[in-house]
């Protein structure tokens, strides 16, 4: 399998996990999903250091990393870090609905991976650092196609989030839009709501 589809099937399996949020008592997601998310730092963090574990993983992810990755945190980490903490500080320390979190992290996830597939692959009208105005499309088209079902009734919200995150996407390059981009969008759920 082509590493970047395998990579980007990886980033669909990671937008479904926030929709489990919305069907588990927050009494298990708490701690599974802040488990899930010190595993993957804590793996992260010795890799390096242990040859013999990085050899395992690399075995299995090495074609899908990113050079920066291979010696620091992975996308993954920082996708999970991100999510851990917006669902306990905005959905259970401050009671933001839950559906609202599932929005931001769902629909980033599968545009992003919208985005590097199209923009790699069709992508000809460069707009931003290399990224492509058809994949910065894609990612909007597919950020509103995988939330759609999540507020049917509220579609100029799930238009602007879109757009918020197919911005995030294009602009955040100093740091890991996997960790910025959805959570900057579930702090202006918090504070807009």
């Amino acid at each position: 399998m082509d590493p970047e589809i395998k990579r980007k099937a990886l980033h669909l399996v990671a937008a479904a996990v926030p929709v489990l949020l919305m069907y588990l008592p927050a009494h298990t997601a708490a701690p599974a999903l802040t488990g899930f998310a010190l595993c993957n730092l804590l793996l992260d963090l010795c890799r390096p250091r242990y040859p013999l574990l990085g050899r395992v993983y690399g075995f299995f992810f090495a074609d899908i990393l990113r050079e920066h990755e291979h010696k620091g945190l992975t996308g993954a980490t920082y996708y999970f870090l991100s999510l851990t903490l917006s669902y306990l500080v905005f959905g259970l320390a401050l009671s933001l609905p839950v559906q609202y979190i599932v929005l931001a992290y769902t629909g980033f996830m599968a545009g992003d991976a919208a985005a590097a597939l199209i923009g790699a692959k069709l992508g000809r009208i460069r707009i931003r650092g290399g990224k492509s105005l058809e994949g910065s499309l894609a990612f909007l088209a597919a950020c509103l196609l995988s939330t759609a079902w999540i507020m049917p009734d509220r579609w100029i919200l799930l238009i602007l989030s879109a757009a918020g995150l197919t911005l995030a996407e294009l602009f955040l390059t100093r740091v890991d839009d996997n960790f910025c981009a959805p959570l900057l969008l579930t702090l202006a759920f918090a504070l807009l709501l």
